[in-house]
């Protein structure tokens, strides 16, 4: 896995993330969100 530095915080954080923000935001219902997250957790996305 590749990381990058997160601006000038010092932290390295990997290319390739789970956001959900733009992703889920209010256009999916909570329930999906949420299947989605805990999938993502289970298969270390």
């Amino acid at each position: 896995m590749e990381y990058r530095n997160l601006g000038r915080s010092g932290l390295m954080i990997s290319e390739v993330t789970y956001g959900n923000w733009l992703t889920h935001g209010e256009l999916v219902d909570r329930e999906q969100a949420v299947a989605c997250i805990r999938t993502a957790r289970t298969t270390a996305v």
